[in-house]
């Protein structure tokens, strides 16, 4: 029965890593998104626009504000806030993002941008860029193998010379989490869905992996989803081991992608790796 199959998924523990991030690849979870992204009222995007601008004015000052002509990735670009702050600051600007919906409205937000859709793993950009960005913490979606095949791509598409920014969670962000489990009935539209649904989360920690799992189970018109969304958190240690194995050897380090200094404690940590091939 359905209340049984809830009950078994609730007390699973999935392998670290063994679930995919389906969350991303749900064209219908996207379109929610957008729209709650795109609703003034909501914190949230206007948050995100302000955050882009800071990010992308910290990088053009690193650059002594010598943007012009610089090519730049942006990878998971999403609707295009930070792609769009690069373009107005002079940079030649690559999108690239799995959600369909979402592409489709920062094409529609700027025809100068060059948008591409597809997997950034599976891509063959047949050329290379001065400056390669990975933003909103998404190096912490994959396994390590996948990780470090994400960090040598990059190097691998990056100039003599060229950056690759990105941040991460610290492993003291969920410092203090435990395994939980909650329950709701949702009445609103909202990300999940648009009529009334059940929705649990499992909350799930992986201390030996510094990896956390955040499984969203909607039970909605007899249909039972499961979105996965895996974060594996990192020390300056591990991340500077990660960045080295690829070939990175010059790193600097912020305590977040619009350039705070770094002080332990912070919940995300950034890294600015320089590709030298001298």
């Amino acid at each position: 029965s359905m209340y049984k199959k809830i009950i078994e998924i609730l007390s699973e523990r999935p392998n670290v890593f063994d679930q995919e991030n389906e969350y991303w690849k749900s064209e219908e979870l996207m379109e929610m998104n957008l729209k709650i992204e795109l609703d003034e009222d909501n914190s949230f995007g206007s948050r995100g626009e302000l955050f882009g601008k800071k990010s992308v004015k910290w990088i053009s000052k690193l650059l002594n504000e010598e943007t012009k002509n610089k090519s730049v990735l942006d990878l998971g670009c999403g609707t295009g806030v930070i792609a769009r702050e690069f373009y107005e600051a002079g940079f030649d600007v690559t999108g690239v993002d799995i959600s369909i919906i979402a592409l489709k409205y920062a094409r529609s937000m700027n025809k100068n941008i060059n948008y591409i859709y597809g997997d950034y793993f599976e891509i063959n950009f047949n050329r290379t860029f001065d400056i390669i960005y990975l933003g909103y913490c998404a190096l912490g979606m994959y396994n390590k193998q996948k990780r470090y095949e994400l960090i040598k791509k990059c190097y691998n598409h990056l100039n003599d010379g060229g950056l690759l920014i990105l941040d991460v969670f610290s492993k003291y962000k969920f410092s203090n989490f435990c395994d939980y489990k909650i329950w709701e009935i949702d009445m609103e539209k909202n990300q999940w869905a648009t009529s009334p649904y059940l929705h649990f989360l499992n909350f799930i920690v992986y201390p030996e992996d510094n990896t956390y799992l955040d499984r969203h189970i909607i039970f909605k018109d007899s249909v039972l989803k499961i979105y996965n969304r895996w974060n594996h958190v990192f020390d300056i240690n591990e991340l500077r081991d990660s960045l080295n194995h690829c070939g990175f050897t010059k790193l600097d380090f912020y305590n977040d992608i619009c350039g705070l200094p770094y002080a332990k404690g912070g919940d995300t940590i950034c890294v600015i790796a320089h590709k030298y091939l001298s």
